[in-house]
């Protein structure tokens, strides 16, 4: 199989670069991974396999005066050593597309759709990084929005938002609502108020909402320095709670350090209700000389239902390293410590999982390379 994939790597390579005429163009991608999971199904007793995938994706752009337009399609294959029943020609899917269109010099709609099917469900989690096991997991979104300049330092947005996931036999359809406002009261601050509402059902029979007020102050503190701090409160069910966010960004000569931290509610795919989720999480990449890409981002995070809880700690190194013009190996270790189980509804040991991936990336533009 090794054979036959480098000459498809080969052949890619030969191809032009971009397909572009009139403002659209086309980036196809190309990769190959060696994969090694201890613990695919996340359980105490863990099960380990070798993994090869298979990633190709698509991303076409069009722009024009007034007008752009993205979209993009992904799709993974795996093959696996020793559970041969788990290989499948769809592991992943994701597919989207992203349109910007300017009415006026102050009005401008935006568009955004996106599709995705995974058998890893975690990375639906993106506020609680929970991991439910191995499943097929789907989530389609639309969101579109409009935006009004109110002035040269004031503008609002209005956004609608539909999802709906589905996992397990579990469905949840999300709708909500956000209005904000944003001025930059200086040079170097920056004040936010946004209100939001969702509304959840579970099942098309358990109704849900949420709503909050929140407020964001962000301040340039130097030229390389950024501070944000946000919050306020929010009802649940009728159940009082408050959001809380900070971050703090540091833009090195090289590379940039963010760290950050946020308390809020959140829905986890496959179960029904509400959750109470608290983050840590910190992300520092560099870039060296030879063009080698380095990134390291550990994470704490937290998350309550009724009376159960999961803590979740992680820690993701990855770097990338180019190798011509259309070519990068890319190569990250994950590690990840859940103790409790919302999704087992039961306390239990703490379960471990460490990921290693080695992949060849073949790309017509060096942005889709990375």
């Amino acid at each position: 199989m090794i054979p036959v994939l480098v000459v498809l790597v080969s052949v890619f390579v030969a191809v032009p670069a971009t397909i572009f005429a009139q403002g659209f163009s086309v980036s196809p991608t190309f990769g190959i991974s060696q994969i090694y999971d201890d613990n695919l199904f996340y359980r105490p007793a863990a099960e380990g396999d070798t993994i090869t995938r298979l990633s190709s994706r698509v991303d076409a752009l069009y722009r024009s005066e007034l007008q752009t337009f993205s979209a993009r399609y992904a799709l993974d294959a795996d093959r696996f050593g020793h559970h041969p029943d788990l290989t499948t020609a769809h592991a992943r899917q994701d597919a989207g597309f992203d349109e910007q269109y300017h009415v006026t010099r102050r009005l401008s709609f935006n568009g955004v759709a996106a599709f995705t099917e995974t058998e890893t469900p975690s990375e639906l989690n993106l506020a609680s990084a929970l991991t439910p096991g191995r499943a097929r997991a789907q989530r389609l979104t639309l969101n579109p929005s409009a935006t009004y300049e109110l002035g040269p330092m004031t503008n609002t947005t209005i956004a609608y938002t539909a999802a709906h996931d589905r996992m397990l036999g579990v469905s949840l359809l999300t709708q909500g609502t956000t209005a904000s406002i944003e001025h930059h009261a200086s040079p170097r601050d920056s004040v936010r108020w946004q209100y939001s509402y969702q509304n959840y059902l579970f099942e098309a029979v358990e109704r849900k909402t949420s709503q909050a007020l929140t407020a964001e102050w962000t301040r340039d503190l130097t030229r390389v320095t950024t501070l944000s701090l946000g919050g306020g409160p929010r009802i649940a069910d009728g159940a009082l709670s408050a959001d809380a966010a900070a971050s703090l960004r540091h833009k090195m000569r090289i590379g940039e350090a963010t760290f950050a931290y946020a308390h809020t509610q959140t829905t986890l795919i496959g179960l029904v209700g509400i959750a109470d989720t608290h983050s840590v999480t910190a992300r520092i990449s560099r870039e060296l000389r030879s063009g080698l890409q380095l990134r390291l981002e550990p994470g704490l995070l937290r998350t309550t239902q009724t009376d159960l809880a999961s803590t979740v700690y992680r820690v993701s190194i990855g770097g990338i390293r180019p190798v011509g013009r259309r070519l990068a190996i890319q190569a990250s270790y994950d590690l990840n410590l859940q103790h409790g189980s919302i999704y087992a509804a039961q306390r239990v040991e703490t379960i471990g999982r460490n990921v290693i991936v080695l992949k060849l990336v073949a790309a017509a533009t060096e942005a889709a390379r990375r």
